[in-house]
């Protein structure tokens, strides 16, 4: 019941300053990064993945 009312009271004070003409916040974008750079992150993860698995293999297969 709590979160009802907060959430109702958020929406009328944000009403509230719009209907003041008080300037709303703008929305800012937060950079995301490319497809080459999405690309590159998954090549780098790939390679890291398999020179643990290596290791992990490596030290296991002593036993």
């Amino acid at each position: 019941m709590r979160v009802v009312i907060a959430f109702m009271a958020l929406i009328l004070l944000s009403a509230a300053d719009v209907f003041a003409g008080m300037p709303t916040q703008r929305i800012i974008s937060i950079p995301t990064l490319g497809e080459w750079g999405m690309i590159a992150v998954f090549v780098v993860l790939g390679i890291t993945g398999l020179i643990t698995v290596r290791k992990h293999l490596a030290t296991n297969s002593d036993k």
